[in-house]
């Protein structure tokens, strides 16, 4: 992860995020080529992988994909990849580059202006580690493309009446007061000597107009982590921190609280991190994030859906739909010799280059009460061996098996506090090695799979089988 002192992925490398100087790493261009490739659901630069956390905005038909970018550890820009329908995204280059001298950078959030009626401008905020510690800056635009920072004299920095001097100061989201005011919200590290109370482990502060800033003491509440975003639904507050857990307070000033069902939106394990609410998507609030644990990837939006009960879990978001371009036409034949009896594979692979979604009907998904009786989706190694994903009443495991059905070692579970059914419509999206399931539109899975393309279906015939299987691919 990001936490100062720890390590995290970049790309496909390794770095620590307090690493020194830069060491020959690539910078992001200064303006990205001029064909950019368009890519659907899944972006990365066309300096594959140099991309971190991404926070997004919509205005006037159009979708802004911020990120930060880099390589290895000199995180030394703020890019934009923009789009018409919120899944196919074109890179356009770099933003916003730190002042001289900085170690790195980090990443942002974006925002009205109070005054917005008058001035029309939008504020994004962006932090520098520059010699031992890390503080947050601010730039303007009027069009969501130019960017001037702001003058030096509204640079925030550590309040050491409730934070540690030298702790993470980083990455605001804001809640619009009623007076027209914002408070904000963001990475840091309250100084428990200073605070009596039990604190969540991020920043809190206030502002008039967005830019000068200042700091409050940090919220109550049982909850710490890098702070990804807040989001007003309904009457309640919610919160997003790293990894994907949530809490939820009933006023923006706290306390907040893990959700006490589905804490992780994404299960605990997944291959994300850092996810953000896209507060203005049309229709309503949306999620993204990256894939980490290999080459970086912004993922596909999420959507937000939360119940009668306040649980806030993710869902299909509608626009993806976008991705079903191309429909492919294909069969189920038998895996061959050494492979379980019942697996049928698809007599067609993925290409990697493009997103594939394939869609189908688990019947009697409910009955699967053990490993060797559930339905699963099967991803080749060869040589006896496998990945899959396992579907069970109300959860599904992903792990490594043997291609003959048995010895299955889960490595990473979801569930989302709720039953399938009967009969339940699965969705699975795939490009290079990522994947990721849904299950009656809810988001159960988001990993890396390791396999040779060939893509199966397992059932045990007396409990369980998959029909109507459908698969399209992205222009």
């Amino acid at each position: 992860v990001r936490r100062c002192g720890r390590v995290f992925q970049a790309g496909t490398q390794q770095r620590s995020c307090c690493g020194g100087k830069f060491r020959g790493g690539l910078k992001p261009a200064d303006f990205a080529e001029k064909e950019a490739v368009v890519q659907a659901g899944f972006y990365t630069p066309s300096r594959k992988g140099q991309i971190w956390d991404t926070w997004a905005y919509f205005h006037e038909g159009r979708y802004y994909m911020y990120y930060l970018a880099g390589h290895f550890n000199s995180w030394d820009g703020h890019e934009l990849a923009l789009s018409d329908d919120g899944v196919h995204w074109k890179e356009q280059g770099v933003m916003i580059k730190p002042r001289e001298g900085v170690k790195w950078m980090g990443t942002g959030h974006i925002w009205k202006s109070p005054d917005f009626g008058r001035n029309h401008t939008w504020v994004m905020n962006y932090s520098e580690w520059f010699g031992d510690k890390q503080d947050i800056m601010f730039a303007t635009s009027s069009n969501l493309v130019n960017w001037t920072k702001v003058d030096e004299k509204y640079r925030f920095v550590q309040d050491t009446r409730w934070y540690r001097e030298k702790g993470r100061w980083d990455c605001i989201d804001t809640v619009l007061r009623p007076d027209g005011s914002l408070y904000g919200y963001f990475t840091a590290d309250p100084d428990p000597a200073k605070v009596t109370y039990r604190p969540c482990g991020f920043g809190f502060a206030e502002s008039k107009d967005g830019i000068a800033w200042t700091a409050l003491p940090p919220i109550e509440g049982d909850i710490s982590g890098e702070f990804g975003g807040i989001q007003k639904i309904g009457e309640k507050y919610y919160i997003i921190i790293s990894e994907g857990r949530v809490a939820v307070g009933d006023r923006p000033e706290g306390p907040f609280y893990a959700q006490k069902k589905n804490g992780n939106v994404f299960g605990a394990g997944c291959d994300i991190y850092f996810p953000r609410f896209f507060h203005n998507a049309p229709g309503g609030p949306l999620v993204n994030h990256f894939y980490n644990n290999g080459s970086v990837f912004a993922a596909p939006l999420k959507a937000v859906d939360v119940d009668p009960d306040g649980i806030l879990r993710l869902k299909w978001w509608k626009n993806n739909d976008g991705l079903k371009a191309n429909p492919v036409k294909i069969s189920l034949v038998p895996a061959g010799e050494g492979y379980f009896p019942s697996l049928k594979m698809l007599d067609w692979k993925p290409d990697p280059a493009r997103t594939t979604v394939i869609e189908g009907t688990i019947v009697r998904a409910a009955a699967g009460t053990g490993d060797a009786v559930s339905p699963r989706i099967f991803f080749d190694q060869g040589g006896g061996k496998g990945q899959c994903l396992v579907f069970f009443k109300d959860e599904v495991k992903f792990g490594n098996i043997n291609a003959a059905g048995d010895d299955f070692k889960s490595e990473q579970t979801s569930a989302r506090g709720m039953e399938f059914g009967t009969e339940a419509r699965f969705r699975l999206l795939i490009r290079e090695n990522m994947i990721e399931l849904y299950v009656n539109d809810y988001l159960m899975n988001l990993k890396r799979v390791s396999y040779n393309g060939r893509i199966g279906f397992m059932v045990d015939d007396r409990q369980g089988s998959f029909k109507d299987i459908s698969v399209w691919q992205s222009k």
